[in-house]
């Protein structure tokens, strides 16, 4: 069997890491495989493809901020890695995400389509299915149901700046992505693959594949973190963690909660901060410890060991993988009753409030804090859902039914 894996990313961002983990699956499993990568590659030199170069990149780029055309651009760039996939042969392309300023949709699917390649389609969010954005729920949109048309979200990534397309490439979505005959849809989580149903993709063989957590960093061990940051060591501490603290993400929620809760009792640490938003927080609530992003895993499991209870008050999480670390070290979490969060967590594990409800928020931490063994709890959900090699041998299954099917 030969595979090619096509993301933007390898070895960074959640997806990048992901991919990076799925091509050392198959390396192990003996799997012939090529990562063909859009944009940036942190990990591997051998067997791999780079689609387009730098200013492929920036032209497709520019180009949808003015004419939002994005994954319509990168013809030269894509008419050369479909060279490389005739001479290459895979039985097996696995799609990650499509819309990062790298590849020319149409062509590719066209190509899948003609040579019947067998195709699975990871889904990280809801690009896929709708004419522009790759969330919606912060806002209550669902004209990607029937039709988009006039986007809320056109400013936002893959932000056009000018012109609205979004019910042309609605349209040639609907039409291109349904064109491969052999194709199964792995979403990351049960949320999406209910969004996926929904959508012009409900027709597709769809199966959610959860991302996985390396089990053996993240797990439960002593903490240094809290003496490292001079935490004192009676104090419970709250831990919210995000790769990039956009708004959806709840920042303004967690600096509210800081106001209710009592500082002689609660600690809260955020980590994943930019300097602007360190500044920020600083300054609107001096009692969080404000922290930048770490690429470091163990620090990231010191930070979940420390903690007592995981705050997630993200509004869109298509899977939460930061909740799913946390769990995996032994860390309930309390998350907000949206999109994919719920899921994650049980009432031995953690809480789910209704969105918005500070109130609510404070009150779920101590009822967390109650429940009987919560951190064995935690890590025997992480082991039964969120084990990578477990998640990774289901693609690998994947993989052997539809080469089955030729």
């Amino acid at each position: 069997m030969k595979v090619v894996l096509v993301n933007t990313f390898i070895g960074c961002d959640s997806t990048g890491n992901l991919t990076y983990s799925i091509y050392n699956k198959l390396q192990e499993n003996k799997i012939e495989t090529v990562v063909a990568f859009g944009r940036q590659n942190s990990k591997m030199k051998d067997h791999v493809y780079k689609i387009g170069n730098k200013i492929d990149y920036l032209a497709h780029a520019m180009l949808t901020r003015v004419t939002d055309r994005n994954g319509l651009y990168s013809k030269h760039a894509t008419k050369e890695f479909l060279k490389f996939l005739d001479e290459y042969k895979p039985d097996i392309i696995h799609l990650h995400n499509l819309h990062g300023y790298y590849i020319n949709i149409v062509m590719l699917m066209e190509y899948i389509s003609k040579k019947n390649i067998a195709v699975v389609w990871t889904l990280h969010d809801c690009w896929a299915f709708t004419g522009h954005c790759p969330y919606y729920t912060d806002i209550g949109c669902s004209k990607w149901i029937s039709c988009c048309f006039s986007c809320p979200k056109k400013k936002e990534h893959p932000a056009s700046y000018l012109l609205d397309r979004s019910k042309q490439n609605y349209a040639i979505k609907k039409e291109v992505f349904n064109k491969p005959q052999r194709m199964i849809l792995t979403p990351v989580s049960d949320w999406l693959s209910t969004e996926v149903q929904k959508s012009f993709l409900g027709k597709q063989k769809i199966e959610t594949v959860y991302n996985g957590i390396d089990l053996n960093i993240f797990r439960i061990k002593k903490s240094e973190f809290k003496s490292k940051y001079k935490i004192a060591k009676e104090k419970i501490l709250l831990l919210g963690v995000a790769i990039h603290w956009v708004p959806s993400k709840g920042l303004e929620d967690i600096i509210q909660l800081s106001k209710v809760l009592s500082e002689t009792k609660y600690k809260i640490v955020v980590i994943g901060l930019d300097k602007n938003q360190i500044q920020y927080v600083t300054r609107k609530a001096p009692n969080i410890l404000a922290l930048p992003k770490t690429d470091n895993a163990d620090q990231l499991a010191d930070a979940y060991n420390a903690a007592d209870v995981f705050i997630n008050p993200s509004q869109q999480e298509t899977f939460g993988m930061v909740t799913a670390e946390a769990l995996s070290c032994g860390t309930p979490a309390v998350v907000y009753n949206a999109t994919a969060s719920p899921e994650l967590v049980d009432e031995n594990t953690g809480r789910v409030v209704e969105v918005g409800d500070i109130q609510a928020f404070a009150k779920a931490i101590d009822e967390v804090l109650l429940v009987p063994d919560v951190s064995k709890n935690c890590r025997r959900r992480a082991e039964l859902l969120f084990d990578r090699n477990q998640n990774l041998e289901k693609y690998i299954k994947i993989y052997e039914r539809l080469v089955e099917t030729e």
